[in-house]
């Protein structure tokens, strides 16, 4: 019996898993905001409301975040290591999503009591190789590139490091 049961609670919970995707992909297609800001774009507000009172706000791209995503993703397809890439980008003076000097507000939950607390930690706007790695792994920016084609065959851009120049096309 408690098979049989446990059974159909893991099936229920695939089709919730299913349907929360569904939504954030359709949601994602439409280039609204799922989530946090990724580098490389920023949201602007539609004027839309949600039904529980949620601005909607839609992608749309930076520029000049995309040309240091571009060159990320140009520096690891040379073998570059996520801790060189972001001493390039700390060299070059290329700005964190979050900036320098800002106050990111930290929650935490306590495993002693059921209330949350939080804590500020202080920003300083250097990018670290986890940095790197979570921008090169976010799925906007994954779509993004592969919308692009094959990034080896794209010109050299300024800020491109020398000695890994892209392949002739």
């Amino acid at each position: 019996m408690f098979t049989i049961l446990a059974g159909m609670a893991e099936f229920e919970r695939e089709l919730i898993r299913s349907r929360i995707q569904d939504k954030l992909d359709l949601k994602r297609a439409q280039g609204e905001l799922c989530g946090t800001i990724p580098f490389g774009w920023d949201a602007v507000e539609t004027g839309a409301v949600t039904p529980k009172g949620v601005k909607v706000r839609k992608l749309v791209p930076n520029d000049e975040e995309q040309k240091w995503i571009r060159t990320m993703d140009h520096c690891r397809r040379c073998g570059w290591s996520y801790d060189r890439i972001a001493k390039h980008l700390n060299e070059n003076n290329v700005p964190t999503k979050r900036g320098k000097g800002t106050i990111m507000k930290l929650r935490c939950s306590s495993s002693s009591s059921s209330s949350s607390s939080s804590s500020n930690r202080f920003v300083t706007g250097q990018w670290q190789c986890g940095n790197v790695a979570k921008v090169l792994a976010n799925k906007t920016v994954r779509e993004w590139l592969a919308s692009l084609g094959s990034t080896g065959n794209l010109p050299v851009q300024p800020g491109d490091p020398p000695g890994c120049l892209p392949k002739a096309a």
